[in-house]
C-alpha cells in the first residue's frame, strides 16, 4: 500500500469537502419552486414593525406569468411571490411580513403586515 505524498510548506492546503459544504449559503434550493402556505399558531406574537432598510429589493423578473421578487433580509436572499408570507418557510422576509405583489414594470414590491403596507422600489 503506497503512502500519501509528505505535505510540502510551499503550497497552501484545500479545504475539506465538510468546510466547502459549511461554507456554502442557506437557503431554498430551488427559489423558484413553489412553497408549502404557512400560517401563524392562534396566539402568535403580531408580527414586529418593519424599518424599510432592514429589506433590500434586489430584482424584479416574470417567470412562466407569476410575477417575482429578489430580496435580501437578515443575511438571507431569495425569490417572494404574491402571496409568500414571511417567518422560518421564507426566512429572507421579515416574520409576519406578506408579500402584496409585485410590479416587474415598475421595479416595486408591496408588503403588507395587517393594515400597514410598505413599498420597496429598484
Amino acid at each position: 500500500m503506497q503512502q500519501p505524498p509528505a505535505k510540502d510548506p510551499r503550497f497552501t492546503a484545500l479545504p475539506t469537502p465538510a468546510a466547502v459544504i459549511a461554507a456554502l449559503p442557506k437557503g431554498r434550493n430551488d427559489p423558484f419552486a413553489p412553497l408549502a402556505a404557512t400560517t401563524a399558531p392562534k396566539g402568535a406574537n403580531p408580527p414586529k414593525s418593519l424599518a424599510k432598510p432592514a429589506l433590500q429589493l434586489t430584482g424584479v423578473a416574470m417567470a412562466r406569468g407569476v410575477p417575482q421578487a429578489f430580496v435580501s433580509y437578515n443575511n438571507e436572499t431569495g425569490a417572494v411571490v404574491p402571496g409568500d408570507l414571511g417567518g422560518a418557510g421564507i426566512p429572507w422576509l421579515p416574520p409576519g411580513w406578506r408579500v402584496i405583489s409585485v410590479d416587474v414594470q415598475q421595479g416595486q414590491l408591496m408588503l403588507g403586515n395587517g393594515s400597514q403596507k410598505l413599498p420597496f422600489q429598484l
